[in-house]
């Protein structure tokens, strides 16, 4: 699952037109000191595997990729949905090498309150099967 999530990144930070919507970076795990946003940030919330019963052979490893876009409320709208929608059209069914199934299964919204600042997360989770 490692050098599937290596490739998903690579392939997100080597598009130039999701860089141009994300000017804070991307990042995986987490995210540095005073970046700028919006950005976008890569964990992976949990892998299982799927056996046959009886011989208990694996059939495939299923891992579920969080994808966090947070920005700024004045980033919210168009910008956020614009960037959800490149990381789709990325990922879908895109051809890594062992990867069966990229599709994202669920997006979610949620206003963050710090000190004086409101920053919106919008997370896409995707399921990634091997």
């Amino acid at each position: 699952m490692k050098q599937v999530l290596e490739k998903i990144y690579q392939l997100l930070a080597s598009d130039e037109t999701l860089h141009g919507l994300v000017p804070g970076g991307i990042y995986f795990g987490t995210v540095p000191d005073r970046a700028s946003f919006p950005l976008i940030l890569m964990q992976l919330v949990g892998v299982e595997d799927d056996y046959l019963i009886g011989t208990r052979a694996r059939l495939r490893r299923i891992g579920t990729l969080e994808i966090s876009i947070i920005g700024k409320t004045s980033d919210t709208g168009a910008v956020m949905t614009d960037i959800v929608d490149r990381i789709d059209e990325l990922l879908f069914d895109h051809p890594f090498s062992d990867v069966i199934y990229c599709r994202r299964e669920s997006v979610n919204d949620f206003e963050i309150n710090l000190v004086d600042e409101v920053f919106l997360r919008v997370v896409a989770r995707y399921r990634i099967e091997v």
